[in-house]
């Protein structure tokens, strides 16, 4: 066994004390003046569950109100107007008359 150094067991000799009474009572009146901490992280743990719940019953409620709803029934449309071509848009072409006419040769209008 390696004998301690002579530096090391002075420095023990002097840490080798009790602490005294009056400096025991005010840490455990320090101590004690303080709130635990872990209380507050237990609630927000609790929190945090409780939210992830409410989303997670909004979701699947939302998606199952998509899947539930069926689309409405196709109208009753014969078969034969489904296969018949739709009529042809017919445009007819525009005239536009001029009200008023001028021969501008002469300087006159009509």
């Amino acid at each position: 066994m390696v004998e301690p150094d002579p530096l090391d067991r002075e420095i023990d000799a002097l840490l080798d004390v009790e602490p005294s009474p009056d400096f025991i009572a005010r840490v455990r009146a320090t101590v004690d003046a303080h709130p635990v901490a872990g209380r507050g992280w237990l609630a927000a743990r609790w929190l945090a569950v409780a939210a992830s719940v409410i989303v997670l019953v909004v979701i699947s409620s939302v998606w199952r109100g998509q899947i539930s709803t069926a689309p409405p029934p196709p109208p009753n449309v014969p078969e034969s107007a489904a296969l018949a071509p739709p009529a042809p848009i017919v445009i007819e072409p525009i005239t536009i008359t001029p009200l008023l006419t001028a021969n501008l040769e002469l300087g006159e209008q009509q």
